[in-house]
């Protein structure tokens, strides 16, 4: 029997995508699906997959017999107290980047865990208990789930996410050392995964919209959609529940007049003015693969580190909006600010209006910000040093290295210039990005807005009666991850 691996995040709205494509590849390639979760799953995600038939739900650790378990558990106990000690020499920078458990990279999924909460990214310590726990279990569901594809005839896998520890991320990157193809399947949008599993999701998508859509209506609609969003208005087909922070951030926007006229008088002292938007710290760091730093935090302080030096150019940093609301990052970060200021340093409020920062800016700078395509559309120059949804069409500078990022920061000359024509690319991206993905009536907004009751009739009729647009989607998808 051949199955089709299913990695289960204990979401309802990702089970039943997941479900949904599962039982078409059974109607179409008689795989049998077969669930695997880490820790627990919750009693409605049960419930789903006994909606879509699916009988087979384990946890990684009940996949092997009890001896089995066992001497995975002693290999990976060894595994762990060597690689502990050689973390120890080679240290943080390492691990990130080289740490493999079966030459099986994991070690920027181990730290992006680990940096997720209680600040972390901080002060990172290797002999923490928390990190010592994160490093032996990862161990551990590796050499398992390794064995789980050599023991069932795994013939694809789906999964809903690539980030942190997820069972889902795990997956992708075992699959890749079998040679199985794996489908990810978000809200709007899907990605099949062969060889890079860094790519991020999303990227795939808008390249193949930009392909297949009427070129004078995308422009139209793009344009359109840019001004609302500019005043501050939402779009109308993205439901207000998932709303990304960045469209409500435009209706927040102050034009501050004391810190504007403060930004008047400094610009005139120096050559460039350039404006640094940090990323959430301990968001996700390493979800497009390498950041150049080992974080989004060493970006921050080393930038800083520069900036202080630079006395031709004026810096302006530029906190992440969520790290106040979301993450509480920001007093941290100020305290790091603060400690580093000096007289081409100013920090900008943080709801400081992002069109008045593109007229007096000559850069923006960030890891894989927003604004950057913001800036793009306004025809500003922008920096960026990992492979963004955006990344690849011109009008974004993409940095491979820490000495091309600080060179390029460097530069003397003009940094370069954006045509109308780029202008109006970055415009359609965003559009897309924004308005053309979350189509998925399974999103997770479908299940927020409604009681489980009424979900579940919702998926019972589904099942039922079907979608010809959906169906048609998921055919798509799955055709896909069975092409040659």
């Amino acid at each position: 029997m051949r199955y089709t691996l299913i990695a289960c995040r204990s979401r309802s709205d990702v089970a039943t995508r997941l479900s949904y494509a599962a039982k078409i590849i059974k109607e179409k390639k008689n795989l049998e699906p077969l669930v695997i979760y880490d820790k627990k799953i919750s009693d409605e995600c049960f419930d789903i997959y006994k909606l879509f038939k699916i009988e087979k739900i384990k946890s990684y650790l009940n996949f092997l017999s009890f001896n089995q378990n066992i001497i995975l558990i002693i290999k990976s106990f060894l595994y762990f107290i060597f690689f502990s000690i050689k973390i120890y020499f080679k240290g943080l920078d390492w691990f990130v980047d080289n740490f493999k458990v079966n030459q099986i990279l994991v070690g920027d999924l181990i730290y992006d865990r680990y940096i997720r909460t209680d600040f972390k990214y901080l002060n990172p310590k290797i002999y923490s208990l928390k990190f010592l726990k994160l490093l032996f279990f990862s161990i551990l569901k590796i050499y398992i789930i390794c064995q789980i594809f050599k023991k069932y005839n795994i013939s694809c896998c789906l999964i809903g996410s690539k980030s942190y520890l997820s069972m889902s991320a795990l997956l992708l990157r075992v699959s890749k050392k079998f040679k199985v193809k794996t489908l990810l399947i978000g809200g709007g949008i899907y990605k099949v995964y062969n060889n890079n599993y860094n790519e991020e999701p999303s990227k795939f998508y808008i390249q193949k919209i930009l392909k297949e859509i009427n070129k004078k209506k995308l422009s139209q609609e793009a344009n359109k959609y840019f001004k609302n969003r500019t005043k501050g208005k939402f779009s109308s087909n993205t439901n207000q529940v998932i709303r990304s922070w960045d469209e409500k951030y435009w209706s927040k926007f102050k034009n501050n007049k004391t810190f504007l006229n403060r930004l008047k008088n400094e610009k005139k002292k120096y050559k460039k003015t350039i404006v640094f938007a940090s990323h959430s710290f301990s968001e996700n760091n390493h979800y497009t693969g390498s950041i150049i730093f080992r974080d989004y935090f060493q970006q921050f302080v080393q930038t800083i580190k520069f900036a202080k030096k630079d006395k031709n150019n004026l810096w302006l940093f530029k906190l992440h909006p969520a790290s106040k609301t979301k993450y509480n990052e920001l007093d941290t970060s100020l305290d790091v600010l603060k400690k580093n200021l000096s007289q081409n340093i100013l920090i900008c409020p943080l709801r400081f209006s992002h069109k008045l920062l593109f007229k007096y800016a000559d850069l923006i700078v960030s890891s894989r910000g927003t604004i950057n395509i913001e800036a793009a559309c306004y025809g500003v120059p922008n920096l960026i040093t990992t492979g963004a949804y955006y990344d690849g069409y011109g009008f974004s500078k993409r940095v491979r290295t820490k000495k091309q990022y600080f060179d390029y920061l460097n530069k003397k000359k003009k940094y370069f210039n954006l045509s109308k024509s780029l202008q109006k690319k970055a415009k359609e991206v965003l559009y897309i990005k924004r308005n053309l993905t979350g189509a998925n009536k399974f999103n997770v907004a479908s299940r927020r807005i409604s009681s489980k009751k009424t979900y579940f009739r919702k998926i019972e009729n589904f099942i039922k009666k079907g979608d010809k647009k959906m169906l048609f989607s998921y055919n798509e998808m799955i055709n896909n991850l069975f092409a040659r």
